[in-house]
């Protein structure tokens, strides 16, 4: 039903599909939050991937997704080696409030999070540019 993402889209002109609506949504985001080449990027709520595969292919970004769900990292690992990212995004069975990334790992440009913002977490080194983007809002610290 909801395809690569699992979020709603933005209908610009009304007349999108969903999918197209869904990836305009996602672009609209990184527009908005500044995503850059080669960027670091850690994806909460990554879903079946769609969103780290989307900065992975259109910014060349280097994505680490977390969810909680073991099956929606096996449908994101899947789509990730379908769409050719599957050496530049990763994704882990993981809780956001009880990370475990390594120290190598655990460096981010962006944090990314869409439709999960209301979770409440704590984030520990996030380095870099510092930049929080979700579709709620985009923060600089």
């Amino acid at each position: 039903l909801w395809g690569g993402h699992i979020h709603h889209g933005f209908w610009k002109t009304g007349n999108e599909t969903k999918e197209e609506a869904e990836a305009l949504y996602v672009s609209e985001l990184a527009a908005h939050g500044g995503i850059f080449q080669g960027a670091k990027v850690l994806d909460v709520g990554c879903g079946v991937g769609g969103g780290s595969i989307f900065l992975a292919k259109t910014f060349g970004a280097k994505c680490i997704g977390i969810t909680t769900s073991p099956k929606q990292i096996e449908l994101a690992t899947q789509s990730a080696k379908k769409n050719g990212v599957d050496s530049t995004v990763q994704f882990h069975v993981m809780d956001a409030e009880k990370m475990t990334l390594t120290d190598q790992e655990n460096s981010f440009d962006f944090v990314w999070i869409v439709e999960g913002s209301k979770l409440s977490f704590y984030f520990i080194s996030i380095s870099s540019q510092n930049m929080f983007v979700t579709d709620q809002c985009t923060l600089h610290w």
